[in-house]
């Protein structure tokens, strides 16, 4: 997501160089349909300060159970 950002503004794949405070509300599995959104904050002389939000849409319906 914060690649796809620095595309969009700068035109060129930028050094995106991490994340800080994380935090995860609610577990995610495997085949979960997951929505993201990304914006930027702040724009400095050589940074980008970009936030973050993640949705779980929907969950796989699990299965497993009928065999």
């Amino acid at each position: 997501m914060g690649t796809e950002l620095m595309v969009y503004v700068d035109g060129d794949i930028s050094l995106f160089l991490g994340y800080e405070k994380v935090e995860f509300l609610a577990p995610v599995y495997v085949g979960d349909f997951m929505e993201y959104h990304g914006w930027i904050e702040k724009v400095g002389n050589q940074s980008y300060t970009c936030k973050f939000e993640a949705w779980k849409v929907a969950t796989q319906l699990d299965r497993t159970d009928l065999i």
